[in-house]
C-alpha cells in the first residue's frame, strides 16, 4: 500500500454493452494473477450471466484476452428462483412474515463466489450458477501454460474440474 500504479484494464471487451460485477482476484504460486467475475455480454436477458476469466503474467501490467469459462448461461429468474419462501424476522417482541424468492434476494448470485489456487499453480473459480433453474454451485480448474520461452507467449489452458458441486 506505500506505493500504487495506474488502472489497468483486465478486460479490453466493450464494457458499455455489458454490465460486468462480483469480481474475485487471486496470485498462484508462480505468480500470475487470476480475475473472475459475472458479465452479461453473452446473456439472452439482462439477468443472466456467465463466468468470464482473466490472468496476468507480468504482476498486472497487463492481462490477456479473458475467457469465458461458464459453458451455459446462468438464468436467476428461472422457475427455481422464483419459488416463493417466507422469512421469519423477530424484532422487538414482533414477528414479522415476509414472502420473498431466491431471485428477489439474490439476483446477482448472493455472496457465494471467489477464486483460489491449489498446490499445482491451478486457478479455482467458484460461482453461484442457476442454469439448472435453481442457484448451484459450479467450479472450472483454470491453468496457465507457457507456450515458449524464447517469445514469451502464454495461453489459458481450461480444464474442467465438476460442473456441480451441491
Amino acid at each position: 500500500g506505500k506505493t500504487w500504479v495506474d488502472p489497468v484494464l483486465v478486460d479490453k471487451n466493450d464494457a458499455s454493452q455489458s454490465t460486468q460485477f462480483q469480481p474475485s482476484i487471486a496470485v498462484n504460486k508462480s505468480g500470475a494473477i487470476g480475475v473472475g467475475w459475472y458479465d452479461t455480454r453473452d446473456a439472452k436477458n439482462e439477468y443472466g450471466f456467465h463466468q468470464y476469466f482473466a490472468i496476468s503474467t507480468d504482476g498486472g501490467k497487463s492481462f490477456l484476452e479473458s475467457k469465458r469459462i461458464a459453458e451455459q448461461e446462468s438464468k436467476p429468474l428461472a422457475a427455481g428462483n422464483l419459488n416463493i419462501e417466507t422469512m421469519s424476522i423477530d424484532q422487538k417482541g414482533s414477528k414479522m412474515i415476509i414472502p420473498s424468492s431466491t431471485f428477489n434476494r439474490y439476483r446477482h448470485g448472493g455472496d457465494y463466489m471467489g477464486l483460489t489456487t491449489d498446490n499445482e499453480g491451478y486457478f479455482i473459480p467458484v460461482w453461484a450458477d442457476s442454469r439448472s433453474g435453481t442457484y448451484q454451485i459450479y467450479s472450472r480448474k483454470v491453468k496457465v501454460t507457457y507456450q515458449s520461452a524464447l517469445n514469451n507467449s502464454t495461453t489459458t489452458d481450461l480444464n474442467l474440474v465438476r460442473s456441480n458441486v451441491s
